[in-house]
Formats: structure tokens, C-alpha cells, sequence
């Protein structure tokens, strides 16, 4: 079963890599809309720039890191409920879904207590930060 899977990531890697520069070619020519050789559009000018000094930089890290631990702990809490569901009454793996599903709930709350003191922290020193987003 394991080379089963691992030779279909092998074969749609290498249609992808096959079907990407086709793709971009095609789109040089052809334009995006069809219309021809059409202009790439001009680049995006609204988009801030959270890398300016290092006290944004600081803030931006942190409010990443926060949101993707806790997006990895809900990804976990959410495998978790699947296994139980279906565990099927066999006693070893509900266990195993129920200690994955304690688990990510500590993992969670850990999560927003590091947020919360880390933010306190931030304040503290003059490094505010913002939602993720």
C-alpha cells in the first residue's frame, strides 16, 4: 500500500512539472485573457511591508508563529475527533484518539497563554503587535 502511494505522488510530481512550464509558455503567448500577447499586469502597490524595523519584524514573527501552533493544534483536535469516531469500540485506539484529542486541547491552551503573556510582554516593551492578518 505504501508504494502504491508513494508512486502516485512520484507520477502527479512529474505531470506537474511537465504541465507548469507549458502552462507559463502558453500564457506568454496566448496573453491571460486570450487576447494575444497582452502585458503581464503591473505589480500590487496596496501590499504593506511588515519587514520595515526590527520591532515589526518582531511582532510580525511572533503573530505568526501564534497562529500557525495554534492552527496546528486545531488540525490535531480535528484528527483527533476523527479517530474516535472511528475507533469502531476497539479500546487501543479509542485511547490512542482520546489522549490526541487531551492532548491538543493542553496544546491550545498553551497556545492562547503564550499569546496572551506574549502580547503583555510586547506591550511591556513598546513592541505592540496585531491580529494575524
Amino acid at each position: 500500500m505504501v508504494h502504491k502511494v508513494r508512486r502516485f505522488i512520484v507520477h502527479a510530481y512529474a505531470v506537474g512539472l511537465a504541465l507548469v512550464p507549458t502552462a507559463l509558455v502558453r500564457a506568454q503567448f496566448e496573453g491571460f485573457g486570450g487576447q494575444g500577447n497582452v502585458p503581464l499586469p503591473a505589480q500590487p502597490t496596496g501590499i504593506p511591508n511588515k519587514f520595515t524595523d526590527l520591532q515589526t519584524t518582531i511582532a510580525t514573527v511572533f503573530n505568526v508563529v501564534i497562529a500557525a501552533a495554534g492552527a496546528i493544534f486545531v488540525i490535531l483536535l480535528l484528527v483527533g475527533g476523527i479517530q474516535y469516531l472511528t475507533a469502531a469500540g476497539n479500546e487501543e485506539a479509542v485511547g490512542n484518539a482520546r489522549k490526541l484529542l487531551i492532548n491538543s486541547i493542553v496544546g491550545l491552551i498553551i497556545v492562547l497563554a503564550a499569546w496572551a503573556l506574549g502580547n503583555w510582554i510586547l506591550g511591556r516593551v513598546g513592541l505592540g503587535t496585531t491580529v494575524v492578518g
